[in-house]
């Protein structure tokens, strides 16, 4: 089974391609955009892609969705993700225990709202953070 786990970052993520049955690893370093992620999925084609839960995972899971990919979105304040004794914590660090959590079944996923309603919150989050007023809409 291979296992893309990434660790999204505002511009740049870390993807770990793990095989499940070698152990092997390897490590990419990719822009975060659609396009970098979709030729990723398309050059290595795995049986699953693995995320934390964050802003930016909406779009990973909606484009896992329109290529038929198996997706886990994980919350991250599971016991598994507790780094009371963890002297280092990397991209790279946090995209392997991402890939191998995920083969064995320790990842709790989430669920990642319908692409309407995450567009709904960031606006109403807009509305909030500018006083309540979006250019072209009259107030009420």
């Amino acid at each position: 089974m291979l296992i893309i786990a990434i660790d999204l970052g505002k511009f740049n993520s870390v993807a770990c391609i793990y095989n499940t049955e070698t152990q092997e690893q390897r490590f990419e370093t990719l822009a975060t955009d659609r396009g970098f992620f979709e030729t990723l999925f398309k050059t290595y084609n795995p049986n699953l892609v693995v995320v934390e839960a964050c802003g930016r995972s909406g779009w990973v899971s909606d484009l896992c969705g329109e290529m038929g990919l198996e997706i886990i979105v994980c919350s991250t304040h599971e016991d598994a993700w507790l780094f009371k004794n963890v002297k280092r914590k990397t991209d790279k660090d946090d995209a392997i225990k991402l890939a191998r959590l995920a083969s064995v079944n320790q990842l709790v996923a989430t669920r990642v709202p319908a692409k309407p309603v995450r567009k709904h919150r960031r606006l109403i989050k807009y509305r909030k953070r500018t006083g309540g007023t979006v250019p072209g809409q009259t107030g009420q």
